[in-house]
């Protein structure tokens, strides 16, 4: 523990010794910390808010098999899907 103490003060003497890198020092760390909370505060607001539907938890994927192509999950083609719209007829879930 005196070792840590001993490097601080050393450390702090020279950032007081040489003021301009001290400066250059605290000036990127606050760009750094700055444009990490930024970063942080939009990813939140858009990715981690509730999502913009009525019920999300009722909310479904749908994925096609292609095994011989080997995909095993696989997102369908808009034509593929507009086809199962087109053919689905709502039933009640139970």
């Amino acid at each position: 523990m005196g070792i840590l103490i001993q490097d601080l003060r050393y450390g702090l003497r020279m950032l007081a010794k040489n003021s301009g890198f001290a400066t250059v020092a605290v000036i990127t760390l606050a760009l750094g910390i700055g444009a990490n909370t930024a970063m942080f505060s939009m990813v939140h607001g858009v990715l981690m808010g509730p999502l913009p539907f009525k019920d999300p938890g009722r909310l479904y994927t749908l994925w096609e098999r292609n095994l011989k192509m080997g995909y095993e999950q696989n997102a369908p083609a808009a034509a593929n899907f507009a086809d199962w719209r087109d053919r689905n007829k709502p039933r009640a879930i139970r």
